[in-house]
């Protein structure tokens, strides 16, 4: 899967769906986002068990593909990255 996002918008999206994720979980899946591209666009999601968030952000996207980014890492690396747009690629035969 490779996405190509606004990273304006997407970092909007980003920090809405980091609200769900929970900060002390024994269950580590709980402290990430689930990212998944999907025609032209790139779901985003995250839950804490209780709460649920799910959005989506407009993205080129090539292929189909799902990955669990851990929550505050990515923020702060989309957090750091000047405007215009981004590329995330991610092969799902390297696990």
């Amino acid at each position: 899967m490779r996405a190509v996002c606004s990273t304006e918008k997407f970092g909007k999206k980003l920090a809405l769906v980091s609200r769900g994720v929970s900060a002390r979980s024994t269950i580590q899946l709980l402290g990430g986002i689930l990212l998944e591209g999907r025609g032209e666009a790139l779901g985003l999601s995250s839950t804490d068990m209780e709460i649920s968030i799910q959005t989506s952000s407009v993205a080129e996207v090539e292929g189909e593909g799902r990955v669990v980014i851990p929550a505050r890492i990515f923020n702060d690396i989309v957090r750091s990255l000047p405007g215009g747009s981004f590329s995330l690629d991610h092969d799902s035969s390297e696990g």
